[in-house]
């Protein structure tokens, strides 16, 4: 069974649009200096311009915050948008495992 490290979550600003958000409880080892918004597209093994790419062409993803440091990809909540999050999930769920296997060979 995958593990839900990622999830839609409505926007707050943009009513019926949702974002893909990340259960940190599920990762409390996990920091970064930089924005957790990078996270799905290095799963994908994608830049973050690629990846906005690839969410806007697939699967019909708004991106807003053009001009801004992170623009943020915004879904409708559809099985399209499911699929996504479960690949998401899927990969993080490996990542995890091999970060753990590293850890403890140390």
């Amino acid at each position: 069974m995958t593990k839900k490290y990622f999830y839609l979550e409505e926007s707050s600003s943009h009513p019926g649009k949702y974002k893909i958000s990340m259960n940190f409880d599920m990762l409390p080892g996990i920091r970064t200096t930089g924005s957790y918004n990078l996270l799905p597209a290095r799963l994908l093994g994608l830049s973050y311009a690629e990846y906005l790419r690839y969410c806007r062409d697939i699967y019909k993803a708004e991106i807003i915050g053009k001009n801004n440091m992170y623009p943020v990809a915004y879904f409708k909540d559809n099985t399209a948008t499911g699929e996504l999050i479960k690949m998401l999930n899927s990969r993080m769920q490996l990542a995890e495992g091999s970060r753990v296997r590293s850890e403890q060979c140390i």
